[in-house]
């Protein structure tokens, strides 16, 4: 009989030198509700009074004026390219009975300086997106009456935010948080509880998704047809972090499972495949397939995480509360789990997926080993001839790496658990 192991809570590599996100000193304590980078190096965090920048990877951030409003506060923030930039925003009114005013700011020189335009009307804008370099959208909102309600609108410019006009008005409620566009006529709004859907440049929009019980906060496109929303769905006696995501076009929307119980507030596609999304205490989620796994990383903090933002396949950044900043290099992954995923796939593996079972060709006699993407080693087997079975079905579904050891060859694999 083979002699079998189960190692329970056998951490790999779990410790400092190996985390998935570090923390960057930002030097300030306002919260931080947007990021974004043009490139690895190059990139930009704005909140409550503050504009941040970092020209080396976040090893520095440098605050950046703002005139003429140095209490104001920004919510979004977009490059067309290294030296154009957009921030949607808004300043106080400074009574608490009078509404604030809705404001965007533009740079054409990586931020060195910043004009506003303040005849766009409004009293907040939320969120900001360009499609094409002189194309863009953002949405904003009108506070009226005593109990200020909100009524939002899109605006549009086509001409790189020399100009904007009100494009479309919706009607009172609900709360619109996002917009996307992935093209220059086809866009997405979310909100509280429904996905809207333009297809001629924001003058029209149809609802594609309601559900009363669903509050949908970011959404990104992978490409034309490929897109996921985020936000959170109140059950009680909590909140569940909600996924849902489309494949034709924003048409139908599929819930998929997230695993966590925490709003989320931000999510971010690398590939069609690859993704981020990030929310309160600290949650990140990353999946590799397309939403089907769903896996918890290691934040390494507790705060909530408003904006995830990756400039390249491995590099990434999120912000949140208390001027929080963290960066992964290596995809959220454990430093060796990376490495290992990176490596060719060249054990025999089947069948794959597998719910039960799962039989391994190996060419050395030696020790098999699974690991989780947390970098936890779950099981390890001794390989005992050139085939070797394994009970997966104590497994959680999810995505697991194979690494099978011997004197002369170390191999790899990847398995999915049905």
């Amino acid at each position: 009989m083979k002699k079998f192991y189960i190692l329970l809570v056998a951490l790999f590599v779990m410790n400092g030198a190996n985390a998935q996100w570090v923390p960057q000193y930002s030097g300030i304590s306002y919260n931080l509700n947007s990021v974004y980078f043009t490139d690895s190096n190059t990139g930009y965090a704005v909140g409550a009074y503050t504009i941040l920048k970092t020209s080396d990877g976040g090893t520095n951030w440098l605050t950046q004026s703002h005139p003429p409003w140095d209490w104001a506060g920004f919510f979004s923030i977009y490059f067309t390219n290294t030296d154009t930039g957009y921030i949607a925003g808004a300043i106080p009114s400074g009574s608490p009975s009078v509404p604030p005013v809705g404001l965007m700011w533009k740079t054409t020189d990586g931020g060195t300086n910043w004009v506003y335009n303040s005849a766009i009307g409004g009293n907040g804008f939320s969120s900001v997106h360009f499609p094409k370099k002189n194309t863009g959208y953002a949405l904003g909102c009108f506070i009226e009456g005593a109990f200020w309600n909100h009524q939002h609108f899109v605006i549009k410019t086509t001409d790189g935010g020399s100009n904007w006009w009100n494009c479309h008005t919706f009607s009172l409620y609900p709360y619109y948080h996002s917009v996307h566009f992935s093209s220059v006529d086809t866009g997405y709004v979310v909100g509280d509880n429904r996905i809207l859907k333009t297809i001629d440049g924001g003058t029209n929009w149809d609802t594609m998704y309601y559900a009363t019980s669903n509050y949908l906060l970011s959404i990104d496109f992978a490409n034309a047809d490929i897109g996921y929303a985020v936000g959170y769905s109140y059950i009680d006696p909590a909140y569940t972090g909600l996924i849902l995501k489309t494949k034709d076009g924003g048409t139908n929307w599929v819930t998929q499972y997230s695993g966590t119980g925490s709003p989320l507030k931000s999510v971010y596609f690398t590939s069609v495949d690859t993704g981020y999304a990030v929310g309160d205490s600290g949650t990140i989620l990353n999946t590799t397939d397309g939403g089907i796994n769903w896996v918890t990383q290691n934040s390494g903090t507790d705060v909530n995480l408003y904006s995830v933002h990756f400039p390249s396949v491995d590099t990434g950044y999120a912000v949140g509360d208390s001027g929080t900043i963290l960066k992964t290099t290596n995809g959220g992954l454990y430093v060796g789990l990376k490495d290992l995923s990176s490596k060719s796939n060249n054990l025999k593996i089947y069948p794959n997926p597998s719910s039960t079972k799962v039989t391994i060709e190996t060419t050395t006699k030696g020790q098999l080993f699974i690991l989780n993407l947390n970098g936890e080693q779950l099981l390890v087997q001794e390989i005992t001839g050139t085939k070797t079975q394994l009970d997966v079905s104590n497994l959680s579904s999810g995505i697991y790496f194979l690494k099978a050891t011997g004197e002369k060859a170390v191999q790899f694999g990847k398995f999915f658990k049905n």
